[in-house]
Protein backbone atom coordinates (compact mmCIF):
# COMPACT_ATOMS: atom_id res chain seq x y z
CA UNK A 1 0.00 0.00 0.00
CA UNK A 2 2.77 2.37 0.89
CA UNK A 3 4.67 1.65 -2.31
CA UNK A 4 1.59 2.19 -4.44
CA UNK A 5 0.93 5.53 -2.70
CA UNK A 6 4.51 6.57 -3.29
CA UNK A 7 4.23 5.71 -6.96
CA UNK A 8 0.97 7.58 -7.25
CA UNK A 9 2.52 10.52 -5.46
CA UNK A 10 5.48 10.41 -7.82
CA UNK A 11 3.13 10.22 -10.80
CA UNK A 12 1.11 13.18 -9.57
CA UNK A 13 4.28 15.17 -8.90
CA UNK A 14 5.57 14.28 -12.37
CA UNK A 15 2.31 15.40 -14.00
CA UNK A 16 2.36 18.65 -12.02
CA UNK A 17 5.98 19.20 -12.99
CA UNK A 18 5.13 18.71 -16.65
CA UNK A 19 2.24 21.17 -16.35
CA UNK A 20 4.49 23.71 -14.65
CA UNK A 21 7.13 23.30 -17.35
CA UNK A 22 4.51 23.72 -20.06
CA UNK A 23 3.18 26.82 -18.36
CA UNK A 24 6.69 28.19 -17.89
CA UNK A 25 7.37 27.57 -21.56
CA UNK A 26 4.19 29.48 -22.38
CA UNK A 27 5.24 32.36 -20.14
CA UNK A 28 8.49 32.63 -22.06
CA UNK A 29 6.69 33.56 -25.25
CA UNK A 30 7.96 36.77 -26.77
CA UNK A 31 7.23 39.18 -29.55
CA UNK A 32 7.77 37.48 -32.89
CA UNK A 33 6.59 34.04 -31.72
CA UNK A 34 3.69 32.39 -33.53
CA UNK A 35 0.18 32.38 -32.07
CA UNK A 36 -3.25 31.07 -33.03
CA UNK A 37 -5.88 33.23 -31.29
CA UNK A 38 -6.00 36.45 -33.32
CA UNK A 39 -6.74 39.38 -31.01
CA UNK A 40 -5.84 37.40 -27.91
CA UNK A 41 -3.66 39.04 -25.28
CA UNK A 42 -1.49 37.92 -22.36
CA UNK A 43 0.40 40.04 -19.82
CA UNK A 44 4.19 39.86 -19.85
CA UNK A 45 4.66 42.44 -17.07
CA UNK A 46 2.46 44.96 -15.22
CA UNK A 47 2.54 47.44 -18.11
CA UNK A 48 2.88 45.28 -21.23
CA UNK A 49 0.88 42.60 -23.03
CA UNK A 50 1.53 40.34 -25.99
CA UNK A 51 -1.09 40.75 -28.71
CA UNK A 52 -1.72 37.98 -31.23
CA UNK A 53 -1.87 39.78 -34.55
CA UNK A 54 -2.20 37.85 -37.81
CA UNK A 55 -0.57 34.79 -36.28
CA UNK A 56 2.37 36.61 -34.68
CA UNK A 57 2.84 38.00 -31.17
CA UNK A 58 3.61 41.72 -30.88
CA UNK A 59 4.29 43.87 -27.82
CA UNK A 60 1.34 46.05 -26.82
CA UNK A 61 1.93 48.66 -24.09
CA UNK A 62 -0.80 49.04 -21.44
CA UNK A 63 -0.20 52.67 -20.48
CA UNK A 64 -3.50 53.23 -18.68
CA UNK A 65 -3.61 53.59 -14.88
CA UNK A 66 -4.23 49.90 -14.15
CA UNK A 67 -1.71 48.53 -16.65
CA UNK A 68 -1.99 44.85 -17.59
CA UNK A 69 -3.84 42.54 -15.21
CA UNK A 70 -5.39 39.06 -15.09
CA UNK A 71 -4.59 35.85 -16.90
CA UNK A 72 -6.18 33.83 -19.68
CA UNK A 73 -9.54 35.08 -20.87
CA UNK A 74 -9.63 37.48 -17.90
CA UNK A 75 -6.58 39.41 -19.13
CA UNK A 76 -7.15 43.16 -19.39
CA UNK A 77 -4.84 45.74 -20.93
CA UNK A 78 -5.72 49.28 -19.90
CA UNK A 79 -5.05 51.33 -23.02
CA UNK A 80 -6.59 54.64 -21.95
CA UNK A 81 -3.23 56.18 -22.86
CA UNK A 82 -1.09 55.43 -25.89
CA UNK A 83 1.63 56.64 -28.20
CA UNK A 84 1.49 57.06 -31.98
CA UNK A 85 2.76 54.00 -33.82
CA UNK A 86 2.43 51.58 -30.92
CA UNK A 87 0.38 48.40 -31.25
CA UNK A 88 -3.23 48.54 -30.09
CA UNK A 89 -6.25 46.26 -29.97
CA UNK A 90 -9.20 47.00 -32.21
CA UNK A 91 -12.50 47.55 -30.43
CA UNK A 92 -15.36 45.09 -30.80
CA UNK A 93 -17.16 47.65 -32.96
CA UNK A 94 -14.05 48.34 -34.98
CA UNK A 95 -13.11 51.48 -33.06
CA UNK A 96 -10.88 52.07 -30.05
CA UNK A 97 -9.91 55.52 -28.79
CA UNK A 98 -7.32 56.73 -26.30
CA UNK A 99 -5.47 59.85 -25.19
CA UNK A 100 -1.83 60.41 -26.02
CA UNK A 101 0.48 60.23 -23.00
CA UNK A 102 1.01 64.02 -23.13
CA UNK A 103 -2.80 64.48 -23.21
CA UNK A 104 -2.55 66.76 -26.26
CA UNK A 105 -4.09 64.36 -28.78
CA UNK A 106 -6.95 61.93 -29.18
CA UNK A 107 -5.80 58.67 -30.74
CA UNK A 108 -7.69 56.06 -32.72
CA UNK A 109 -6.60 52.48 -33.32
CA UNK A 110 -6.32 51.88 -37.07
CA UNK A 111 -4.93 48.63 -38.45
CA UNK A 112 -3.78 47.85 -34.90
CA UNK A 113 -1.63 51.00 -34.62
CA UNK A 114 -2.36 54.23 -32.74
CA UNK A 115 -2.72 57.29 -34.99
CA UNK A 116 -3.80 60.85 -34.16
CA UNK A 117 -7.51 61.44 -34.71
CA UNK A 118 -7.58 64.99 -33.36
CA UNK A 119 -5.37 67.39 -31.42
CA UNK A 120 -6.59 68.51 -27.98
CA UNK A 121 -4.80 71.80 -27.33
CA UNK A 122 -7.66 73.45 -25.44
CA UNK A 123 -7.44 73.94 -21.66
CA UNK A 124 -9.22 70.62 -21.02
CA UNK A 125 -6.78 68.67 -23.20
CA UNK A 126 -7.66 64.96 -23.56
CA UNK A 127 -9.39 63.03 -20.79
CA UNK A 128 -10.79 59.53 -20.45
CA UNK A 129 -13.95 59.20 -18.39
CA UNK A 130 -15.20 55.63 -18.21
CA UNK A 131 -15.58 54.51 -21.81
CA UNK A 132 -15.61 58.05 -23.21
CA UNK A 133 -12.66 60.05 -24.54
CA UNK A 134 -13.15 63.82 -24.33
CA UNK A 135 -10.94 66.01 -26.53
CA UNK A 136 -10.85 69.80 -26.00
CA UNK A 137 -9.99 71.22 -29.42
CA UNK A 138 -11.07 74.81 -28.69
CA UNK A 139 -7.56 75.83 -29.70
CA UNK A 140 -5.49 74.33 -32.49
CA UNK A 141 -2.90 75.09 -35.14
CA UNK A 142 -3.57 75.29 -38.87
CA UNK A 143 -3.30 71.83 -40.39
CA UNK A 144 -3.98 69.99 -37.14
CA UNK A 145 -6.12 66.85 -37.55
CA UNK A 146 -9.70 67.25 -36.35
CA UNK A 147 -13.21 65.77 -36.43
CA UNK A 148 -16.45 67.28 -37.64
CA UNK A 149 -19.91 66.18 -38.67
CA UNK A 150 -22.88 67.53 -40.57
CA UNK A 151 -24.35 68.82 -37.31
CA UNK A 152 -21.06 70.21 -35.95
CA UNK A 153 -18.97 72.50 -38.14
CA UNK A 154 -16.30 72.50 -35.39
CA UNK A 155 -14.78 75.97 -35.26
CA UNK A 156 -11.71 76.73 -33.15
CA UNK A 157 -9.19 79.47 -32.50
CA UNK A 158 -5.53 79.38 -33.42
CA UNK A 159 -3.12 79.37 -30.49
CA UNK A 160 -2.28 83.08 -31.01
CA UNK A 161 -6.03 83.90 -31.04
CA UNK A 162 -5.72 85.88 -34.28
CA UNK A 163 -7.58 83.48 -36.57
CA UNK A 164 -10.80 81.51 -36.45
CA UNK A 165 -10.37 78.12 -38.06
CA UNK A 166 -12.79 75.39 -39.12
CA UNK A 167 -12.42 71.64 -39.50
CA UNK A 168 -12.57 70.77 -43.20
CA UNK A 169 -11.68 67.35 -44.61
CA UNK A 170 -10.37 66.34 -41.17
CA UNK A 171 -7.91 69.20 -40.74
CA UNK A 172 -8.16 72.78 -39.47
CA UNK A 173 -8.07 75.50 -42.13
CA UNK A 174 -8.50 79.29 -41.96
CA UNK A 175 -12.10 80.52 -41.79
CA UNK A 176 -11.53 84.22 -41.07
CA UNK A 177 -9.13 86.63 -39.35
CA UNK A 178 -9.85 88.27 -36.01
CA UNK A 179 -8.03 91.60 -35.88
CA UNK A 180 -10.12 93.21 -33.13
CA UNK A 181 -8.87 93.62 -29.54
CA UNK A 182 -10.61 90.44 -28.38
CA UNK A 183 -9.27 88.42 -31.28
CA UNK A 184 -10.65 84.91 -31.52
CA UNK A 185 -12.28 83.87 -28.26
CA UNK A 186 -14.65 81.26 -26.93
CA UNK A 187 -17.72 81.81 -24.79
CA UNK A 188 -19.50 78.64 -23.78
CA UNK A 189 -19.65 76.49 -26.89
CA UNK A 190 -19.45 79.37 -29.36
CA UNK A 191 -16.29 80.58 -31.10
CA UNK A 192 -16.31 84.35 -31.66
CA UNK A 193 -14.11 86.42 -33.95
CA UNK A 194 -13.61 90.11 -33.02
CA UNK A 195 -13.19 92.42 -36.01
CA UNK A 196 -13.97 89.72 -38.55
CA UNK A 197 -12.02 89.95 -41.73
CA UNK A 198 -12.81 87.22 -44.23
CA UNK A 199 -9.87 85.30 -45.55
CA UNK A 200 -8.94 86.17 -49.14
CA UNK A 201 -10.55 83.94 -51.75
Amino acid sequence: MTRVWKRLTFAVVSILLVLVLVQCKGLKQKAGDKCVTNGGIACTDPSTALLCLNGTLVNMPCRGPTGCTGIGSATECNDDLGQVGEACRMGSGGENYACSTDLNSELICQQNKWVVESTCKGPGHCKVTGLTVNCDDDFADLGDPCKSSASDANYSCTMDKKTRIVCTANKFVTYDYCRGPKGCHIEGNIVYCDGESKKPM
